[in-house]
């Protein structure tokens, strides 16, 4: 598991930022989950048969748990690469842990029916260990892809079953009879509205969006003033995933008003290095294309040697 992969799951444990990513993408910005409802659950699960045994694991799961109890549970699924096979994927894990649910409630029954008797039950009630009455949790399954590319896999299982073209009435038949199973999918490469997010994931999101664009990403950070502002966990996480040492590195300070200088610093740094970098470009271009010195470069730029060289040594 990769650096940045841990640092996105570290990052997304806190309770409400888990709670602001489904919200946020899912939701429309609707307060559905709430973070102070949500703890975290297991991520493996596991059915065995007599010698057949089968596990499967997702990256995060939590809780949701109501006055009336257990509400719902709720996985994410980070992805850095596109897994082709992901709605079977997501299928798969959903459908053990409501197979869980269900055994859960027939060693309950059997327990039950056993200290209590089963007169008043049915014959399948009985057979099955399930009462009429009986109900499971709903399971929910976000996919956050942060990829270099954009998601080109199916997002619901109808792309990735083959109906057929040799019999059209048939395949349309199939498709009315097999579920859809639709994936839910944040791409991060997409141009996607962040504004309804209330965590500093708005952030994070909307500077990852403009990691391959030097200009964009640098006049975000200009003039968004909450760039200064923002956690040590945020700073890192933002700087992992953009491969930033600079956001890595600031000093996690126990004075906040220490703190909150160093990531101003950061972010200052962060600017002038994009616009050494920005200086570099310029007088390398004016060099090639006039095929003159660097001194005669940087006059035509109207900057100093010095201010070149120190742009360089910053860069080196």
């Amino acid at each position: 598991m990769g650096k940045k992969d841990l640092a996105l799951k570290s990052y997304l444990s806190d309770p409400m930022r888990y709670a602001d990513v489904y919200n946020g993408s899912v939701f429309g910005g609707a307060q559905i989950l709430d973070g102070a409802q949500l703890e975290e659950a297991g991520t493996a699960v596991l059915k065995s048969e007599g010698d057949v045994s089968l596990e499967r694991t997702c990256d995060m799961a939590m809780r949701q748990k109501t006055e009336g109890g257990l509400f719902a549970l709720w996985i994410l699924e980070n992805q850095e690469y596109v897994d082709y096979g992901m709605p079977v994927r997501v299928l798969l894990r959903e459908a053990l842990e409501y197979d869980r649910q269900i055994r859960e409630l027939m060693r309950k029954n059997d327990t039950e029916f056993r200290e209590k008797g089963h007169e008043k039950i049915g014959a399948g009630e009985y057979l099955y260990k399930v009462r009429k009455g009986d109900r499971i949790r709903p399971v929910a399954t976000l996919v956050i892809y942060w990829g270099n590319r954009p998601w080109d896999g199916p997002r619901s299982l109808h792309e990735l079953l083959d109906f057929g073209s040799a019999k059209p009435g048939a395949a349309r038949e199939l498709r009315g009879l097999t579920p859809e199973y639709p994936l839910h999918i944040l791409d991060l490469n997409e141009e996607n509205d962040y504004s309804s997010f209330r965590t500093s994931l708005r952030t994070v999101f909307e500077l990852y969006a403009r990691r391959a664009d030097k200009e964009r990403f640098l006049e975000y950070v200009e003039s968004h003033d909450e760039c200064r502002h923002l956690d040590q966990e945020t700073y890192n996480v933002i700087g992992q995933m953009i491969h930033s040492e600079i956001l890595q590195n600031t000093t996690d300070a126990r004075k906040n008003v220490k703190e909150e200088r160093d990531m101003c610093q950061a972010i200052d740094d962060l600017i002038e290095d994009g616009r050494a970098e920005e200086r570099i470009s310029i007088i390398g271009s004016i060099v090639k294309k006039l095929c003159c010195t660097v001194e005669e470069a940087c006059e035509v730029a109207g900057i100093s040697v010095q201010e070149y060289q120190q742009a360089v040594g910053r860069q080196a």
